[in-house]
């Protein structure tokens, strides 16, 4: 059986909105409270609608506060978040939604801003020329 188009991006819209939902909650796990410092994934949500809207990532208080509990590599972590959303970047429906397809194009735009930001974080920490 295969799923049209419609069904497919979705899919891709749930998907994008469980994998903000399971970070987040993932954090509170690991003992963090909601975030009031910026613009953050751990920001507290009233609706569904206020919880899509949510940035993908931590801002830098709760990725310190993640660090400190998790003692991983910043750098090893955006790396692999990058080639993670790399790896989903590369599904046709992705690229359509993001190239106007007005039925999804916030849901991909978000993961190919998302691969943007890390980029540019990736080149700040690291101090390299962008490419």
């Amino acid at each position: 059986m295969h799923l049209t188009t419609v069904a497919l991006k979705k899919v891709f819209i749930t998907f994008v909105f469980y994998f903000q939902v399971t970070s987040h909650e993932i954090c509170h796990v690991f003992g963090m409270s909601h975030c009031s410092y910026f613009a953050c994934g751990m920001n507290e949500s009233k609706s569904i609608l206020q919880a899509e809207s949510q940035p993908l990532f931590l801002c830098p208080v709760c990725l310190r506060k993640l660090q400190k509990a998790l003692y991983f590599d910043i750098v090893e972590r955006y790396e692999v978040l990058y080639n993670f959303l790399d790896s989903l970047t590369q599904c046709d429906l992705l690229q359509k939604g993001c190239d106007g397809d007005s039925l999804q194009t916030a849901s991909a735009c978000k993961f190919v801003s998302s691969m943007n930001w890390l980029n540019s974080m990736l080149v700040f920490i690291e101090n390299k020329p962008t490419t």
